[in-house]
């Protein structure tokens, strides 16, 4: 197996229950709205982010704005 010394600290902090924030939730958020908003405006489809979005709108919304973004592994 291979991976980036990122993919693999991240891992062990998520399974270690830590989301102190790297790059907090809130403001993944709202570049992914930026860039679906700049797509739609294109006619360009953004099939991942239309995906992720309402995962991570609702994770936010459960009070998880301010953690990393990998807490999403938590939410369903």
């Amino acid at each position: 197996m291979t991976s980036s010394p990122y993919a693999t600290q991240k891992v062990r902090t998520m399974l270690a229950g830590d989301f102190t924030p790297a790059f907090a939730l809130k403001h993944a958020l709202k570049d992914a709205d930026l860039a679906a908003q700049a797509a739609q405006a294109s006619g360009a489809t953004l099939s991942l982010t239309s995906a992720l979005l309402p995962r991570w709108r609702d994770a936010a919304a459960s009070g998880h704005a301010d953690d990393d973004l990998a807490v999403v592994y938590l939410t369903a």
